[in-house]
Formats: structure tokens, C-alpha cells, sequence
């Protein structure tokens, strides 16, 4: 006879037993499977932490990048670690902490930020040095090759001969004491390479461009500056038929987005071959800007100074070259002083626009964390707060208002100078580039040398139809803007603009060539 039920088999003859041994099986599977989801827990854990690690160490990656490479390194490196996010981090890209900070800080510190070098190896991978790896974590399959720069192992004697024969140049400065009595300054070189710019000058169209292209960052050296002029004066060194010195033909002072790169362009431009041109170069920066927050200033000192500096800047040994032209930081223009006393000679234009334009220019964009003219008012030149205090008595000004207010006083500064010292051209906008073809560059910079004719005119015409910063993505033909710029200003810029640089704009419109 067939058992009536499966009770029936565990109970039969065991006294029970079975059903002891069948609950004890149930309860070791049940606290078995418990255990096993604990471990999975754990390792899950300890797999998040290693996330972590790794997410240090691309944000670590990503914040390298920015200050070691080159543009093509900077885009193979880019598109590997986006590439590695989407894949670890379901592409959302993770934020730097202190820890990732302080690696940096560290790696750094310990070699020198000009010591780094990147390089795909001959396999095409992207290799990461020993030294680094003892201060990193090792979260991505990226790194870096550290090589000292070439200059580390000359002795200062070869260094001084690739200073004084033109290989390298001036593209940095560090002040090292600026006591009233003494400046102890150290120049920083390296070799420019001015291809790209001469060929195309709106791709590169800032200095600090052509000092990235160059690999400055990198391979430079460090090197007192009077023990430099003295190599320099130093008959034992000079060698006329390998290097001269180009004299400057002309500044540009600038209001800021005012059309003032739309100069420097043109001036490269209109002879490649024959033109060198810094536009907003560091060094003269630095040397104007000097005595502004160093009490007691010995400007005679300042003066000598900045001569050293751009002579230094205008040695070449490319033989072909003949005129030399600086276009300053738009801050520069209240110290148009300093370099007017430095050199006296040399023609000076300031480049100015319509305040609602150039306002719109600054702010247009609705982030004014950007904008250029509001970057001192957390230090406000005594120069702003007087024009504030004139215009508004005691007055905490909205950024608009700061803004121009900050603009007028530039504006204002080029305006004393021009007045008192019966020097200078005030160029407006509007007349770009035309004033430049038919006054300022053959008449005023050249004093009508011969070298200036149609050609170098067709070429100004055709760099003016690029966006002037044309650098990237952004490279592309000019439109002109004007007129949306208006359109689209608010209320507060109109009113700012009116209020604080109206008077002066409309004082340099009169004054204004052409």
C-alpha cells in the first residue's frame, strides 16, 4: 500500500527524527545563505572604496592635464579619461577634493611644475614615472613620463650664450625682493617658436598661446636679470652677424574688448616675416605694474627695469626681422606712465569703444564672474574709488556700475598722459581696420618707410575678416556686433555706462584719429 502523504514517510519509524533533521537543513540553508549575503556586502563595500580611490585619481588626472600639456597631448589625454568615466562612473565625471589637491600639491613640490613631460611611449601607451607613482594613487591606466627640462644640466655660461645669441627669450618674470633700494628679479627662458602666429596670427593670438605651443611650461630656466644684461653688454658674447636687437616701433594701450587683438593681429600680419609682436605678454606687465603695491618705489629702478625687460624681449636671431610691437594688458593702461618715461620715443596708440559696447562685451554674457573689469574690485585701484567717490560720494557699487567705473578710469589715466605730454593716437572702434591702413601703421609706427604697400595692406584687410581670437573652436570668420550689442544691453548697463564712462569716451571721441 502506497504512504497516503510525505508526513507520512518522515514520522514512519524514526520517532521523529526526520523532522528534526529536515528543519536543521532548512535552518543551515537559511543562515548560510545570510552569510553569503553579508560577504557580498562586504565586498561590495570594499569594491566602493576602490571607486573612490579611482575617482581621486581621475579628478587628479584631470586637474594634471590642465597645467603639463600640450593641446594635441591635452585632447588624447581628454577623450582616454572621458572615455574611462563613462565607462566607471556611468560618465558622470567626479569633483576634485582636498586629498586630490594635496596630491598635486605634492608631486609638485617635490620636482618642480616645469619638470613634467608627457609622451605616448613607442606602443602607443601613455606611461606614468616612478617618482609620481609614489605620491599617487593608481586609479586609471594614465600617467605621466617626468623628464627634467634640457636646460637643467648647462652650466650658467651656455645658458647666458643661448640668451644673448637669441635662441631663447624672455617670457616670465619672478620678483624676488623688490625692496626701494634694489629689485633682485629673475627672468624665466625659453625657446618661442613664433610659426604658428606668424602664419596665422589670430590662432595664437595672445602670448601665453605661443608660450603653450612652445612647451614654456615645461623646458624653461631661471636666470637673475642683471647677471643677464651684464652677459649681454659683455663684449666676449656678442656676435652681430648672428643676433640683433629689435627696437620697439610701437605700443598699444587698450581699453579691453575694444578691438584692441584686432591690432596686434594686423600689426603680425601685414609682414610676418619682418614683425614680432607681444600681445599682453607677462613680463612688461609685471615691470609697469611694479611700484603700484611696493611702498616706497624707486621708480628710476622701474624704469631701468622695464628697458632691460623688453630689450631682452626684442633679441632674435632670426635676421629678417625688423619691427617689434607690444600690446599691453588693458590694466597696463594705468601705468602707461611708467613705459611713456621708459621710452619716450616710441609712438603710442589706446584703443577705445562705445561704453554700451564695450560694456555688453564685458557683462553681455550673464556670468560676470568672467568679466575682465571686474577682476580688482576685490582690490579696488585708488584711482577707481576717486572716480567712484567723485561721481556717487560714498558709494558701494553694483559690479555693472564697478565695471565701468573701473573702464573710465583707464579711459581717464590715457587721457592725463595724452594731454600732458602732447603724445599718442586715440583710436576708436568704429574706424578699425581702416585708420590702421591709411595712418596709423605706415604713418605713425613706420614714419612712412617704404616697406608698407599694397600687400601689407590686403593682408590687414584679410586677418580683419577672422575673429580676431580666433584660437580652437573658435576660429571662424568676424561678424560685426555692434548693433545686437545695443539692442540687447540691459537698463543698469545703459545707465552705467552713461554715469561713469559717457564724459570720457565722449573726450577721447574728439581726440580720436581719423
Amino acid at each position: 500500500m502506497l504512504p497516503s502523504s510525505r508526513s507520512n514517510i518522515i514520522t514512519k519509524g524514526n520517532d521523529g527524527k526526520g523532522a528534526r533533521s529536515f528543519y536543521q537543513r532548512r535552518l543551515l540553508l537559511v543562515a548560510g545563505t545570510f552569510f553569503v549575503g553579508i560577504l557580498c556586502v562586504m565586498l561590495l563595500s570594499y569594491e566602493s572604496e576602490g571607486d573612490k580611490i579611482s575617482k581621486r585619481q581621475l579628478a587628479y588626472d584631470m586637474k594634471m592635464k590642465k597645467y603639463l600639456l600640450t593641446q594635441e597631448q591635452d585632447k588624447i589625454l581628454e577623450d582616454e579619461l572621458k572615455k574611462q568615466a563613462m565607462d566607471r562612473f556611468d560618465g558622470k565625471m567626479p569633483d576634485g577634493d582636498s586629498l586630490v589637491r594635496r596630491a598635486r600639491e605634492k608631486v609638485i613640490r617635490k620636482l618642480g611644475k616645469e619638470a613634467f613631460h608627457f609622451e605616448k611611449g613607442v606602443n602607443g601607451d601613455i606611461h606614468r614615472s616612478k617618482i609620481e607613482q609614489e605620491h599617487v594613487h593608481h586609479g586609471f591606466k594614465i600617467g605621466y613620463d617626468t623628464k627634467l627640462s634640457s636646460y637643467s644640466s648647462m652650466k650658467e655660461e651656455e645658458l647666458l650664450r643661448l640668451i644673448v645669441k637669441g635662441e631663447v627669450s624672455l617670457y616670465d618674470l619672478k620678483i624676488v625682493n623688490s625692496r626701494s633700494d634694489h629689485f633682485v628679479v629673475k627672468g624665466v627662458f625659453c625657446h618661442l617658436d613664433w610659426s604658428r602666429h606668424k602664419e596665422d596670427p589670430s590662432s595664437s593670438a595672445m602670448f601665453r598661446e605661443i608660450t603653450r605651443v612652445s612647451g614654456c611650461d615645461r623646458n624653461n630656466f631661471q636666470m637673475d636679470i642683471e647677471t643677464v644684461m651684464k652677459a649681454v653688454r659683455d663684449s666676449e658674447f656678442s656676435d652681430e652677424n648672428a643676433v640683433k636687437a629689435l627696437q620697439p616701433k610701437g605700443f598699444v594701450f587698450h581699453e579691453s574688448r575694444c578691438g584692441s587683438t584686432l591690432v596686434a593681429n594686423a600689426l603680425s600680419a601685414f609682414d610676418p616675416g619682418k614683425n614680432r609682436v607681444y600681445s599682453e605678454s607677462q613680463p612688461p606687465a609685471i615691470v609697469m605694474g611694479l611700484c603700484s603695491h611696493v611702498s616706497k618705489c624707486n621708480e628710476d629702478l622701474q624704469i631701468d627695469l622695464l628697458q632691460d625687460v623688453i630689450y631682452l624681449m626684442g633679441l632674435t636671431n632670426d635676421l629678417n626681422e625688423e619691427n617689434l610691437f607690444f600690446k599691453f594688458q588693458s590694466r597696463n593702461s594705468l601705468f602707461i606712465h611708467v613705459a611713456r618715461q621708459a621710452f619716450p620715443n616710441v609712438p603710442w596708440i589706446f584703443v577705445h569703444r562705445d561704453p554700451v559696447q564695450v560694456m555688453m562685451s564685458h557683462l553681455g554674457q550673464g556670468d560676470d564672474r568672467a568679466a575682465v573689469c571686474l577682476r580688482t574690485k576685490k582690490h579696488i585701484p585708488s584711482e577707481t574709488a576717486a572716480l567712484i567717490e567723485r561721481i556717487d560720494g560714498f558709494h558701494s557699487p553694483s559690479n555693472t556700475e564697478y565695471c565701468a567705473a573701473y573702464l573710465a578710469t583707464l579711459c581717464e589715466s590715457v587721457h592725463h598722459e595724452a594731454v600732458s605730454s602732447g603724445t599718442g593716437r586715440i583710436v576708436e572702434y568704429s574706424s578699425l581696420p581702416d585708420i590702421l591702413v591709411d595712418d596709423i601703421i605706415p604713418s605713425y609706427f613706420l614714419a612712412n618707410s617704404a616697406q608698407f604697400g599694397d600687400r601689407e595692406r590686403q593682408n590687414i584687410f584679410d586677418v580683419s575678416q577672422k575673429y580676431s581670437k580666433g584660437m580652437g573652436r573658435r576660429a571662424g570668420e568676424w561678424h560685426e556686433d555692434s548693433t545686437a550689442k545695443e539692442a540687447n544691453a540691459t537698463p543698469e548697463i545703459v545707465s552705467a555706462a552713461e554715469k561713469y564712462l559717457g564724459p570720457i569716451y565722449s573726450i577721447l571721441l574728439n581726440m580720436s584719429a581719423g
